[in-house]
């Protein structure tokens, strides 16, 4: 199975009077929206980080949206955790493909959740399309977890934004495993 990975695009990190904006993270929103009208269309089940220390209602930004009530997925165990993985298809149906399902992080890295670890032990995802902010960090480690969990990464260049110059993070990646793609090779079903 394919999935999207959605990286942290929030309000406060792609806009511009956000509290942890992401220079020039606006530009990389028209390719976000098809990126994401694909998975609608296409039924590409999403996953993604959300930033807890900058979470509130609506704080994903529109162009990313799948739905006004996505799965958030704590810090904590999931008690129900046996139970998904005895109903994953159930869940996959009525949940995952129409809302998306996102891990709350207090940290840069999605792997500090231990839910990411265990749902993608679950879902047994092969690949992933991964696009987001910021691509130093938040990006950079989950691409890196997800290689290392054996989930080939395709990370959308033109659908990432940093904010260092001249940062060695898609090299990083690359090194790691993954591939970079643009936007167009996706909605072109290039892969």
């Amino acid at each position: 199975m394919r999935v999207f990975y959605d990286t942290d695009t929030q309000e406060c990190f792609m806009n511009k009077d956000g509290a942890l904006y992401v220079p020039d993270s606006e530009l990389i929103k028209p390719n976000l929206k098809l990126l994401t009208d694909y998975a609608k269309k296409n039924r590409v089940p999403v996953l993604g980080s959300i930033d807890k220390s900058q979470l509130k209602e609506n704080s994903k930004i529109p162009e990313t949206v799948l739905s006004n009530h996505p799965v958030l997925l704590g810090n904590l165990k999931l008690e129900r955790m046996n139970r998904a993985i005895d109903e994953l298809d159930q869940v996959y149906a009525e949940y995952w493909l129409p809302n998306g399902i996102y891990f709350e992080k207090q940290s840069y890295d999605v792997f500090t959740n231990p839910n990411t670890k265990a749902f993608l032990e679950i879902a047994k995802p092969e690949s992933a399309v991964v696009y987001g902010v910021e691509t130093e960090k938040s990006v950079k480690a989950a691409v890196i977890g997800l290689q290392k969990m054996k989930v080939q990464c395709y990370v959308v260049t033109d659908g990432v934004k940093g904010s260092v110059q001249n940062s060695t993070a898609l090299d990083e990646m690359v090194s790691a495993g993954a591939k970079l793609v643009k936007t167009k090779d996706i909605l072109e079903g290039i892969l």
